[in-house]
């Protein structure tokens, strides 16, 4: 036989699972190793596990590669191959059955033979094979440098199995985009954004979930704390039931509109179809409260601060008072991207969002209100102070009818729309003192407030209360001033985009 010299010591490799007849394909130009192919969404998945099963696979795997003498020039063979697997580079560790292959057939020096060291000698640590070749000098040769095996041997699996890594995996349907992610008892398929980073997930469905209830969630879970977080996703449903919230355990839909909460009215305005609680969200979904008695309130944060996200939350048909949202007593939850309304003709007053000694941040939301006696997009009382940003507030159709009311309370208010249509009375911003001691500062920045008619108070200020506007537009009638009030505004104009009455001086 020639020596080991003899031959080109480029041999190209590429391990690769035989599925069926198939062989993943490989470019003999080139040194290269494949890695497995990962599936990662769930709705691949389900259609692997859909298809027909084919013959079972074996632990064997192809090698393949080329033989070139000094020259370059491929051996014509046949040979013999002889091949030893090997936990190091150069030890003396050799694991498994040496496997030989004779007579093999080249064709310009390339082969390709199938190897079964059998799957006990892959257990996740580095392999290396022993190549050793006699193409008719009746001995062989061991080929140098071992070659390094890759990672596609070790992704044999069964053909069929019901779990992960011996853990069940859940029977939902996933959807396109879905992750697998594991809830404490089984792997389930969740939207990305609802995979992580909570300790537990529970799942509310219709059918096919933890629960069809989000109460019986919330009750089964008794260990939530700042170190261990639930999250607690509803599923495409119209769930008709009361929630009240826990510390710790978020709340999230799979949509607004998609997912719908929904109950009927009660006796007190403290008792919603939500009731919030402390470091707690709520997004992706709607709130409705239908009324049908004296209260419709859609969404409570009494005394809690449940942060708000993508909600759409709406109160109706209460024979004394709606409200979208209501954050009462130190309450100051976080609002972004919130719509909330309330309507009723029948009722005394009808809020979007009302804020009653509470100081909530509210970033891109829309309030809105119309019908009864009183409207208000947003109502704040008893020395509530909340921050607007980028917030639509209006009021309609009622006998008085406010953009925003303030009642013994200020406000931060910038970048906002403010509004009061088709009303007797109308003020975009009506400032009202009602004996609380105290003063109340009201501050409007690179606004706008409408009213329909254009006659009447754009901001009307009572006593105690201190009004800043700035860089923003009044289309509306004058402000007016009672006795004890004050008002500066600048760089502001009308509906005409004039400044009437100069510099300094409020339209």
């Amino acid at each position: 036989m020639k020596r080991n010299s003899w031959f080109n010591l480029s041999i190209v490799l590429s391990i690769a699972l035989i599925l069926g007849s198939g062989v993943l394909p490989t470019n003999p130009g080139q040194a290269q190793g494949l890695v497995s192919p990962r599936v990662t969404d769930p709705v691949e998945i389900a259609q692997a596990q859909a298809l027909p099963l084919g013959d079972p696979l074996t632990n064997e795997f192809t090698y393949q590669g080329r033989l070139k003498d000094a020259a370059g020039a491929p051996i014509a063979g046949p040979c013999d191959f002889r091949f030893s697997l090997y936990q190091s580079s150069a030890g003396n560790d050799s694991v498994g059955n040496v496997q030989s292959v004779s007579n093999v057939t080249l064709d310009e020096g390339y082969f390709s033979v199938g190897l079964d060291f059998g799957v006990a000698v892959f257990t996740g640590e580095g392999r290396y094979m022993k190549v050793e070749v006699d193409c008719g000098a009746g001995a062989y040769t061991a080929l140098s440098p071992r070659v390094k095996l890759t990672a596609t041997p070790y992704a044999l699996h069964a053909v069929s199995t019901g779990a992960l890594h011996g853990n069940p995996v859940s029977d939902n349907l996933p959807v396109t985009g879905d992750v697998l992610t594991w809830n404490g008892n089984s792997w389930l398929p969740l939207p990305p954004e609802t995979a992580t980073p909570y300790d537990n997930v529970i799942v509310v469905a219709m059918s096919g979930g933890d629960f069809t209830s989000i109460q019986a969630a919330l009750d089964s879970i008794t260990d939530e704390n700042y170190d261990n977080r639930y999250l607690v996703w509803v599923a495409p449903g119209r769930y008709v039931e009361r929630v009240t919230m826990k510390p710790f355990v978020d709340i999230e839909g799979a949509g607004e509109w998609t997912t719908t909460i929904m109950s009927t009215g009660s006796m007190t305005e403290t008792v919603g179809t939500v009731i919030g609680a402390d470091a707690a969200a709520l997004r992706s979904l709607t709130v409705l409260n239908t009324g049908g008695t004296a209260y419709a309130v859609a969404i409570v944060n009494n005394g809690a601060s449940t942060n708000l996200l993508h909600i759409t939350a709406a109160a109706m048909d209460g024979s004394i008072k709606n409200i979208g949202v209501l954050n009462r007593d130190n309450a100051s939850p976080l609002m972004a991207h919130v719509r909330a309304s309330a309507s009723g003709s029948g009722s005394t007053h009808n809020v979007g969002i009302e804020n009653t000694l509470a100081f909530p941040t509210l970033n891109d939301v829309n309030a809105a209100a119309t019908g009864g006696y009183i409207s208000a997009g947003i109502y704040n009382a008893a020395g509530a102070y909340p921050e607007l940003n980028n917030v639509t507030s209006t009021g309609s159709s009622a006998q008085y009818t406010f953009g925003i009311h303030n009642v013994d309370a200020g406000a931060d208010i910038r970048e906002s729309t403010i509004r009061a249509d088709t009303g007797v009375f109308q003020s975009g911003i009506y400032n009202e003192w009602d004996d609380l001691p105290g003063v109340y500062v009201v501050t409007v920045e690179q606004s706008q407030i409408d009213l329909a008619d254009k006659t009447q108070p754009t901001i009307y200020i009572d006593e105690n209360f201190v009004v800043y506007v700035g860089a923003s537009r009044l289309g509306g009638g004058p402000v007016d001033i009672a006795p004890g009030g004050w008002v500066r505004c600048y760089g502001c104009y009308d509906e005409f985009y004039q400044n009437v009455g100069g510099i300094g001086v409020c339209p």
